[in-house]
């Protein structure tokens, strides 16, 4: 009966109902209980927070909703007791689905007159938001601030309810301030009072709504996500404002910061790319980002340009700086290997499915699972084998040869070719949808003719790469640069290396003369227009094709080429390759059946 005569005291008193109401607004749960923990009365946020409703709630003992070990800790140790009248404490409630709800209890007792204890007045409040964030910001040290500051509750005194509902604020972490309809300030917590200086709202009241809002200048900028809500009384008649303001400036920061790193890691990326793949020309640049643009995305990439021009390299350097870049990187020319083995090494085989298949073989596509697949001179893919890899590319899963079983696949393609797909799709020899899939992302690189300004870079490089120690070069003649520069090169990037490794081959001094090139380089006239068909060459211009062995054995051949013409007359043979005859005889003493 004494629990009872409170609640009708507490519900006679303006204030308290009022204070309920802005309990509500600010999501915090109230529950009244005798001193044997019977419950006497809860309010709307507590039922909203558990998911029960008032009849689960009143003449039921709190030792009913958790289990005997459960109750016995929460009444012996869990709970921090301040003193004999007021006591606090972390602990859980259990939604009706039978969820674990982290709150916040803040208990205080409640006497009678003549001191006794009579009933319990228990506020919750749901911090599983703030142990969610606290666990996401445990790096930063961001920790919820705990209870603060929390007075004795009398039920007597109107003020003494002010007191309390203040205390309740002080444990929020959050800045809250209580306004009345006219913008004056009633109460707030002491986070609010470095930021309400002159005790006025931040945001319109009337706005109700999320803002975002920045406080302070320079340096010492703040940022918050503001809330304006507003509490009613019983009538429904707006009597308050409360406004939150969650401060976010630690979280625009480390935005800010990691937009700042992300800039930075793709600096560092770009310029790590550039090394790899040494340019200085501006058609090269354009390529080189590029490529570092399309590394992070999983498009097919289709690399096209000469032969020798670096395709390889630049399809590597794309795996290398994607997110891939520690799973395997796997490689194939499709144009080096008879169309009858090329589906068994793209897609694997079962054992017996062919004459000399005495193992399972697993392919390559299943060996660069997760990581990339590089198919070089994709353009001489057979008919049959394109519809194979259509398939692959569009279901993402191949079947090795002799296997009626598919097998998923994970893997980023990176073709190239040296050939003119489209032309192959007008003339029937490349399916144009395969053409579509393959180039999702195209990339040219330029011929060596086109970035000559990479000439002179890209010999030193290989004068470092193939020279030894005991032969060490300090650089070329300055004739040598012009041969090298004014030279067409039709195999490009690889035609240069092959060139500076026979020059070292052949020089015995410091320095790389002209003498020391391959004579094709010496007798050719000028260069070849890349726009234009290369003319046929002169009789005492001499260049290797792909029925020489070697720079070695074109020049050997050159030279035999012209005595032949001169009958073996030295001098004139000299003349007519456009050399000296010291070199020639030079060039002579190498080859022992020219002698």
């Amino acid at each position: 009966m004494t629990g009872q005569r409170q609640i009708s005291h507490l519900d006679n008193l303006e204030w308290i109902r009022k204070s309920k109401k802005l309990l509500n607004a600010l999501n915090i749960g109230f529950l009244l209980q005798d001193m044997d923990d019977n419950i006497l009365e809860v309010n709307e946020a507590l039922l909203k927070m558990s998911g029960r409703n008032r009849e689960e709630f009143i003449g039921h003992n709190v030792s009913q909703f958790y289990s005997e070990k459960e109750y016995k800790a929460l009444r012996t140790g869990d709970l921090l007791q301040i003193d004999s009248e007021y006591y606090q404490g972390e602990y859980f409630i259990y939604n009706k689905d039978g969820t674990r709800i982290p709150v916040l209890f803040i208990v205080s007792i409640n006497k009678n007159e003549l001191g006794e204890p009579v009933s319990e007045n228990v506020l919750v409040l749901d911090i599983s938001k703030q142990k969610q964030f606290q666990a996401r910001l445990k790096a930063a040290n961001k920790e919820l601030t705990a209870v603060n500051e929390a007075l004795r509750l009398h039920q007597e005194s109107l003020q003494n309810e002010k007191t309390k509902l203040e205390a309740i604020l002080f444990g929020i972490g959050d800045s809250v301030s209580v306004f009345d309809i006219n913008g004056r300030h009633l109460l707030s917590n002491p986070q609010a009072h470095g930021i309400h200086k002159k005790k006025r709202s931040v945001i319109p009241l009337e706005a109700c709504r999320d803002q975002i809002v920045t406080l302070g200048r320079g340096n010492k900028q703040r940022h918050f996500e503001a809330t304006v809500k507003e509490v009613k009384d019983s009538q429904g008649e707006t009597f308050a404002f409360v406004e939150i303001l969650k401060e976010t400036t630690d979280q625009v920061a480390l935005r800010a910061r990691e937009q700042e790193l992300q800039l930075i890691k793709r600096q560092l990326r770009q310029k790590t790319l550039a090394s790899e793949i040494l340019s200085t020309s501006p058609a090269m640049d354009k390529c080189i980002n590029a490529a570092l643009l399309c590394a992070d995305l999983e498009s097919t990439v289709l690399i096209t340009g000469e032969t020798g021009v670096g395709k390889n390299m630049v399809a590597a350097a794309i795996h290398n700086h994607s997110g891939r870049r520690n799973r395997p990187f796997v490689q194939v020319n499709c144009g080096a290997l008879p169309e009858n083995l090329i589906e068994s090494e793209l897609f694997g085989h079962v054992r017996g499915s062919f004459s000399g298949a005495v193992s399972d073989n697993i392919g390559l596509f299943r060996t660069a699972d997760g990581g990339t697949l590089f198919l070089d001179e994709v353009g001489d893919l057979g008919m049959p084998l394109q519809v194979k890899l259509l398939h692959a590319i569009q279901d993402r899963e191949i079947r090795p040869v002799g296997s009626n079983r598919t097998y998923k696949i994970d893997v980023r393609l990176v073709c190239a070719t040296n050939r003119n797909l489209k032309g192959l799709v007008e003339k029937g020899l490349f399916r144009q949808d395969l053409y579509y899939r393959l180039a999702v992302i195209p990339l040219m690189i330029p011929p060596l003719r086109e970035r000559r300004q990479d000439i002179l870079l890209l010999a030193n490089h290989f004068i470092g790469k193939h020279s030894k120690k005991s032969r060490q070069k300090t650089g070329f003649h300055h004739d040598t640069q012009r041969i090298l520069l004014e030279y067409h090169w039709p195999g490009n990037v690889r035609e240069l290396e092959n060139v500076i490794e026979y020059a070292l081959a052949m020089s015995s001094g410091p320095m790389i003369l002209p003498e020391n090139l391959p004579v094709f380089l010496l007798t050719v006239p000028e260069a070849v227009s890349p726009r234009e068909p290369e003319k046929e060459p002169a009789n005492n211009a001499i260049v290797p094709d792909e029925h020489h062995d070697s720079l070695a054995e074109a020049e050997k051949e050159a030279i035999l080429d012209a005595l032949w013409r001169c009958k073996f007359n030295q001098s004139r043979a000299a003349k007519e390759l456009g050399i000296s005859r010291v070199t020639l005889w030079r060039k002579m003493s190498r080859y022992r059946d020219l002698q």
